[in-house]
C-alpha cells in the first residue's frame, strides 16, 4: 500500500515536471532574446543574435525630438530631417546644375540617442537663434530645428556658427553622409 502511495505521488511530480517543461520552452518563447522594454532593447537570457539596430517596435518615442538641417551653400540647397522614429529624409539641389537627390535611410537607435544626448549636452538649447556676419556675402546659411512635442528650438547661423552649433551640425552630416545610418529606398 505505502509503495502505491510513493508511486501516485512520483507520477504526480514527473508529470508537473512535464507540464512546467512544456509551458516554460513550449508554450513561454525564447528565453534568449532581445525584448523592448521602456524603449530600450534588453537581453532577455543570452541572446545569440545582437543588439537590434532598429527602434523598438511600439516603443513610445513621443518625447523625443525631431531633428532638421538646412544648409544653403553658393552651389547646394540642402535639408536633412531625422524623424522621431529614426528615419532620415535628405534632399539637395545642385543650385548649378539644377540636379535634385532625394534619399532616406534608418537610423539606428544607438545612433539617434548620442545624436539627441549631444544636441542636450552641447548647450545647443542655450544658443541664440541666430547668427550672422553681414559683413561677409555668399557665406553658407546653416539652419537647424530641433522639435520635441513642448518647444520648437531653431538656430541660423552664416558665415561664423558658434561651436555647440557646429558640434550639432558637424554630427547630423556625419550620421548621414557616413556609414553609420542605413540608406534606405
Amino acid at each position: 500500500m505505502m509503495n502505491k502511495k510513493y508511486a501516485i505521488i512520483a507520477i504526480v511530480i514527473i508529470t508537473a515536471a512535464f507540464a512546467w517543461l512544456f509551458l516554460r520552452f513550449m508554450v513561454g518563447g525564447d528565453e534568449d532574446t532581445w525584448l523592448c522594454e521602456n524603449g530600450e532593447w534588453v537581453a532577455h537570457g543570452h541572446p545569440d543574435a545582437a543588439k537590434p539596430t532598429e527602434l523598438c517596435p511600439g516603443a513610445d518615442i513621443s518625447y523625443n525630438p525631431s531633428i532638421k538641417l538646412e544648409t544653403t551653400t553658393p552651389a547646394l540647397r540642402a535639408t536633412i530631417i531625422i524623424k522621431e522614429d529614426g528615419t532620415v529624409d535628405y534632399e539637395g539641389v545642385d543650385l548649378n546644375s539644377k540636379e535634385r537627390v532625394i534619399n532616406s535611410a534608418i537610423m539606428t537607435q544607438d545612433d539617434y540617442s548620442a545624436l539627441v544626448s549631444l544636441i542636450n549636452d552641447s548647450g545647443f538649447y542655450d544658443l541664440e537663434n541666430e547668427y550672422t556676419d553681414a559683413s561677409i556675402l555668399n557665406a553658407n546659411a546653416y539652419t537647424i530645428t530641433v522639435t520635441t512635442k513642448d518647444n520648437i528650438e531653431i538656430v541660423a547661423c552664416s558665415a561664423a556658427c558658434p561651436e555647440a552649433f557646429n558640434i550639432v551640425k558637424n554630427k547630423i552630416e556625419e550620421l548621414y553622409d557616413g556609414e553609420e545610418i542605413n540608406n534606405g529606398a
